[in-house]
């Protein structure tokens, strides 16, 4: 199948989760997800050590890459020039860059959501929407609780 949903770090910091696995493990297996790659960068920093990042890296490997190009540089540029007017500021670039990608295929992103005291959520954006596939308990992710 085709290349359909680029996911966000979000999703591949959690692929251990068997509740993102039971979302992510089908579409993977079917060829239909993607990363970006300024996305193995920010995996990447967690790495406490070469094995461990290593292995971090390799399990991103089911993920085709979609490189990071000046388009995408210059849509995140704008998207972030858009929030400054509205006063919303402190969007990752790496978060900006991914979406940028994904506007640019016309993919769905797959990220996961967090608000303060509410659960994790799978969340797939196509054209501005967003409908939630499964919710995910992550007590242990939720900022509330740290």
């Amino acid at each position: 199948m085709a290349l359909t949903h680029l996911v966000d770090t979000s999703v591949l910091k959690r692929l251990a989760r068997p509740e993102v696995d039971a979302v992510i493990a089908p579409l993977a297996g079917l060829g239909q997800l993607g990363r970006a790659r300024i996305g193995d960068l920010e995996i990447g920093c967690s790495a406490r050590n070469v094995t461990e990042w290593d292995q971090l890296q390799g399990s991103l490997d089911i993920f085709d890459i979609i490189e990071t190009t000046q388009a995408h540089l210059q849509r995140a540029m704008q998207v972030q020039r858009l929030l400054a007017d509205r006063s919303q500021r402190g969007r990752k670039i790496p978060d900006l860059l991914v979406a940028a990608a994904a506007e640019a295929r016309n993919h769905s992103l797959l990220l996961i959501f967090a608000m303060t005291l509410s659960p994790w959520f799978l969340f797939s954006t196509r054209y501005g929407l967003a409908r939630v596939h499964q919710p995910l308990t992550a007590p242990d992710d939720n900022p509330a609780t740290r």
